[in-house]
């Protein structure tokens, strides 16, 4: 994974968490592009992820889950965003019909920085795609399944040097 790793990390639920997986680091001017705190809040949108929703356990799941690491990194998560948008100084998770915001992906990740620091993540699903929070094989299309997996951002790529990551 890349630098967002802990950004994708909140945004596709951490039922793989157990594996290991590589990562690297974005930088700007030779220094390294973080957080410019160890904790951060994302917002869930009210209408993709409404309260007792499976997709809205398995964020929470997703959060829960990586935040038992021994890092002192954390997320936190806040739910019923009624107003989520792009640069908007709020790090926020929907899901979208829009082609264009999505760019053709199932799921994408709009970073926003100033060279030094993240200031902004937003994290969007296609709402047309067969998402699921089954863990069960024979739900997951790797595995023959009908259904694309809802975890963690092991298969994010960088598209660019822009702020564009999407799921393959």
């Amino acid at each position: 994974m890349m630098i967002y790793r802990l950004i994708i990390a909140i945004s596709l639920t951490a039922l793989c968490v157990l594996n290991s997986v590589p990562y690297e680091t974005e930088t700007c001017d030779g220094r390294r592009v973080k957080w410019d705190s160890n904790t951060v809040r994302f917002r869930a949108s009210a209408i993709s992820f409404p309260t007792g929703n499976a997709f809205t356990n398995a964020l929470t799941t997703s959060v829960n889950r990586w935040n038992n690491n021994p890092s002192r990194f954390n997320f936190n998560l806040t739910y019923n965003d009624a107003a989520v948008g792009f640069d908007n100084g709020q790090n926020e998770i929907w899901g979208s019909a829009d082609a264009n915001d999505l760019d053709g992906n199932p799921a994408v990740t709009w970073v926003w920085s100033d060279c030094e620091e993240i200031t902004e993540v937003d994290i969007l699903f296609d709402v047309n795609e067969p998402w699921t929070t089954s863990t069960q094989k024979t739900a997951i299309w790797s595995y023959g399944g009908a259904n694309r997996p809802f975890h963690t951002g092991r298969r994010w790529r960088r598209l660019n040097r822009k702020k564009r990551y999407k799921y393959d």
